[in-house]
This record gives C-alpha cells, sequence and structure tokens, in this order.
C-alpha cells in the first residue's frame, strides 16, 4: 500500500509455481511491472510485463497474456533470448480461469492514464514528461513543490544559523594567530569562536574587546512552520503532527476533529485498494482449485482506522447491537474478535444463552386459579 500511494500504482502477482501446495502473493514495484488494460473496459487486465536483473547481471522478463506465460532474457548482446531455467520452459501455460495472474492497486484512479506533475518534469527532479504512470496518481504528486520549497528554507535556516546564530567575540589590536609556516589561520565561526582584526595604529590607537549579538532566525522558522502548514493542509495530515512542539496538542473531540480530514482520505482508499485484494484473494483460490469461494464473492475487512479508544469502540458496537439489531456475533467481530476465536466461542455463547432461557422460564408468574391474569404489584393503583 505504501509504494501505491507513493508511485499512484502497484501490482500484486499471484502466482502458483509447479509442484507447489498454495499460491502466493507478491507486490511489484511500478518500476519493474506495467500493465496493460482492456480499452473497453479499463478495470480488466489483458497483459502485463515484469522485467528485473537477475543475481547474474542478466535482465529478465516475463510476458503474461490470458493462458500464456513468456519468459524471456537479455545479456550483454543487449537482444532478447528465450529464458530456460531449472527445468522451466520459456513458455507455459496459465489456467484459463486464472487469465492474467496480474492485479493492479491504483491509488486516486482516475479515468485516463495520468503524467508526472510539473513539479517532477523540472529541475532537480527531472523526470520524462511522457512517461506513464498508470491510473493512479502519488499523493505525494500534488505536495512536491512545496516539499522542495520546504528544503530550501531548512537549508537555508541552517546556513543562518551557522554563521550568524552564535555570539561572536571579536578582538581589535591582538596579533593575528598563523601555522607554523606563519600564514593567517582562517576564520572560523561557531560556539566560543574569536575573530581578530587587523590592527591599524594610525586609525586604531586603542586595542578593543567586544562581541556581536546573534542573528534573528525568526524569518526562517515562520517559513518553515508556514510551509509545513500548507503540506497538512494539501495532504490532510494533521497539523500537529509536523507541529507538535509548537501547537497545544488536541485530545478528546479536538483529536477526533482534527483527524477527520485524515480519516476521510484513509475510508477513500480502502474503497479503491479493497476490491484489489479481494481479486488478488479470488486469483488464489482459482490457483488452488477451489471453484466454490473462487466464484464467491469477496469483500475485504479494514481493521479500525480511525482514531478511538477501545471503550469508544466497544460502547459504539454495543449501541449498533441494542438499537439498530445488529447481531451479537457481528457485533463481536467488529470489536476485533477473529473467525477462529468466534467459532471456540460458540459452543460457549449457545450454552449461556440456552441457561438464559431457562431461567427465563423458571421465573414465569403462576396463573390465578380464576383466571384472572396476573397482577402487577408495581403497578399504581386504578381508581374505582
Amino acid at each position: 500500500w505504501m509504494e501505491t500511494a507513493k508511485h499512484g500504482e502497484a501490482y500484486l502477482l499471484v502466482w502458483k509455481e509447479q509442484g507447489a501446495d498454495h499460491a502466493t502473493v507478491t507486490v511489484e514495484h511500478p518500476r519493474e511491472m506495467i500493465v496493460c488494460r482492456d480499452s473497453m473496459d479499463r478495470t480488466k487486465v489483458v497483459a502485463a510485463l515484469k522485467q528485473w536483473r537477475s543475481d547474474t547481471g542478466e535482465t529478465h522478463a516475463n510476458l503474461y497474456l490470458p493462458g500464456k506465460i513468456f519468459r524471456y532474457k537479455r545479456g550483454d548482446e543487449q537482444t532478447w533470448a528465450p529464458r530456460v531455467e531449472g527445468g522451466v520452459p520459456a513458455e507455459s501455460d496459465i489456467p484459463s480461469e486464472v487469465g492474467v495472474p496480474v492485479v493492479p492497486i491504483v491509488n486516486n484512479p482516475s479515468m485516463l492514464p495520468s503524467r508526472p506533475p510539473r513539479a517532477l518534469i523540472e529541475w532537480p527532479h527531472s523526470i520524462n514528461s511522457s512517461a506513464h504512470v498508470g491510473l493512479g496518481r502519488s499523493d505525494m504528486a500534488d505536495v512536491i513543490s512545496t516539499q522542495d520549497s520546504l528544503n530550501s528554507a531548512i537549508v537555508d535556516g541552517h546556513s543562518t544559523s551557522r554563521y550568524q546564530g552564535f555570539r561572536v567575540r571579536y578582538a581589535i589590536g591582538m596579533e593575528e594567530p598563523t601555522d607554523d609556516d606563519g600564514n593567517p589561520l582562517p576564520v572560523t565561526v561557531g560556539p566560543g569562536a574569536l575573530l581578530i582584526v587587523n590592527y591599524d595604529k594610525d586609525k586604531d590607537p586603542e586595542p578593543q574587546l567586544g562581541d556581536l549579538e546573534a542573528g534573528n532566525l525568526d524569518q526562517h522558522i515562520n517559513w518553515i512552520v508556514q510551509r509545513q502548514q500548507s503540506l497538512s493542509s494539501r495532504t490532510r495530515v494533521p497539523v500537529h503532527y509536523l507541529l507538535s512542539g509548537r501547537i497545544q496538542l488536541p485530545s478528546g473531540e479536538a483529536l477526533d476533529a482534527a483527524e477527520a480530514g485524515l480519516t476521510m482520505k484513509i475510508r477513500g482508499k480502502t474503497r479503491s485498494y479493497g476490491p484489489s485484494a479481494a481479486r488478488a484473494q479470488q486469483l488464489v483460490f482459482v490457483w488452488e482449485g477451489d471453484t466454490a469461494r473462487a466464484n464467491a464473492r469477496l469483500v475485504t475487512q479494514w481493521d479500525e482506522y480511525q482514531h478511538r479508544t477501545e471503550a469508544e469502540h466497544v460502547d459504539a458496537v454495543g449501541k449498533k447491537v441494542a438499537l439498530l439489531g445488529l447481531p451479537k456475533e457481528q457485533g463481536l467481530r467488529e470489536v476485533g474478535y477473529s473467525q477462529d476465536t468466534l467459532t471456540a466461542l460458540r459452543p460457549q455463547m449457545e450454552a449461556e444463552a440456552r441457561m438464559q432461557l431457562e431461567r427465563a422460564r423458571s421465573f414465569q408468574p403462576v396463573p390465578d386459579p380464576s383466571g384472572q391474569p396476573p397482577t402487577d404489584p408495581t403497578a399504581p393503583p386504578q381508581a374505582a
């Protein structure tokens, strides 16, 4: 997920080696893999290419097509040739149900392929303007210029603090220190440094001692803070994450309000990442021959990403069960109990439910022999 957010798109390769018991899912970097989508349905992958450099120095490539995989290698002669290694042929079949075993993970999906932003095309990044980055867009694309400005401000502030951030003492009329060859030593600026100025007897008859006050760094600090605030607003990262030492940390409802933008951003990512994860798991079932689960509708279950204490989370789930009629087992699942734990607890919950039912039956009121319904002793007396 991190590489997807950084580069706009990453890929999941679902593959089962010959003789293996289970299929594996590997995350592929966009620098080493690219996919071709159907022009009529951009959610459908019709081909994929993975290219990487092997330990022997050769460039290897795998071409994935529906029902086929082709393996190539390229040596010093810079020509592609079929690759046979470990008894695996250069061309082999893929189950037709699998199709192309590559699933793209798209960040901030768009309708058409996106291009690098202007900040990446210019110096110092200098990325090719025709570079293809898929249908996704990097989270950093809109803030690279801000980060470049912030880096420049930090360098300027560091240089200013190095040469003007300390009180410098000076002396006029002292003999300049020299090295063994009689050459004057270079001037040093820093904590405890002494600046010696040449003495002119005609103009400065008396030696002088003094000091220079440290420079003011507030202008650099204010600019850095302004850039950090801009970075926070554009990325929806709470400002107290970046300026924890300069502002009061929020708490309680203020903390929830400060992190609301980040929570919504994460929620949006789960909607685009979730189907990709479910599709990858579906391909695992196809590889392993589990037809029932391969044809089932899979939904990705995400862990709780909103900042809440355990007591707040349990209280919210309890209200869903009490007021909305949410099944108790589903409530336990939302609290964080795994399916294995629920399976182990189910006999105990059923036994507890039977015990409560028997206890309720044992305390039922005894009917009146006269046939009148039992009266509630706590009810107020009725007027005659």
